[in-house]
C-alpha cells in the first residue's frame, strides 16, 4: 500500500521508481534531522526519559542509502525494471532504548535516567518490527557494503552529546 507521498509521486510521474528507506543516520546539520541525534542528546542530558523498547527499527547509514540510490539509478538508466517500489534498510534491528544504551556505553555516559518504555508501540503509528524486505533489490544490484550500526554510529552522534551541538 502506497503512502500519501508515494501516491503523489506516482500521480506526478507514473514511471517513477520509489525507494523506501527506514530511519537514516549520518552527519547532519541539525539534531532534529534524525532520531539518532535526538536520542544522543537525551542520553547526554541526564534528564529522565522513557524511550520505546518495543518497536524495532533498522537504522541505515546515509552513505549506504546513497550508494543504493546511485546503483538503482544506474540500473534504471540501463533499462532494468525493478518494480515500482523497492526497499532498502540495514540488517541490524534496534529499539530507541537499545540505541540509547549503545550510545551511553560507547561514550561512557550514565544511562540510569533512560527507561525502557512502550511509547511508540502504544500509539499504533508504526509496526512493532519495521524490517523492510530488501531481497529483490539485493538480487538486482549485487553486493552493497552493509554498514553495521554499532560500528558506524559514533561519528554521527558525538557532535550532539553537548547541549550546543556542533560548532
Amino acid at each position: 500500500m502506497e503512502a500519501p507521498r508515494e501516491h503523489a509521486v506516482r500521480a506526478a510521474c507514473p514511471d517513477a521508481a520509489i525507494l523506501r528507506l527506514p530511519v537514516l543516520y549520518g552527519p547532519v546539520r541539525f539534531a532534529a534531522e534524525t532520531n539518532l541525534t535526538e536520542i544522543a542528546r537525551q542520553v547526554a542530558s541526564g534528564a529522565p526519559v522513557e524511550l520505546d523498547d518495543v518497536c524495532v527499527r533498522y537504522p541505515t547509514h546515509a552513505d549506504e542509502a546513497a550508494e543504493v540510490c546511485r546503483r538503482l539509478a544506474g540500473a534504471l538508466l540501463q533499462g532494468q525494471r525493478l518494480g515500482s517500489v523497492a526497499h532498502w534498510s540495514a540488517e541490524q534491528g534496534l529499539t530507541k532504548y537499545r540505541m540509547a544504551l549503545l550510545i551511553a556505553r560507547r561514550f561512557h555516559l550514565p544511562a540510569d535516567h533512560v527507561r525502557a518504555g512502550e511509547t511508540d508501540a502504544a500509539t499504533g503509528d508504526r509496526p512493532v518490527d519495521c524490517r523492510l524486505d530488501c531481497q529483490d533489490l539485493t538480487a538486482a544490484l549485487g553486493p552493497v557494503r552493509r554498514r553495521l550500526f554499532d560500528i558506524e554510529f559514533p561519528p554521527a552522534v558525538e557532535p550532539w552529546l553537548t547541549s550546543a551541538g556542533p560548532a
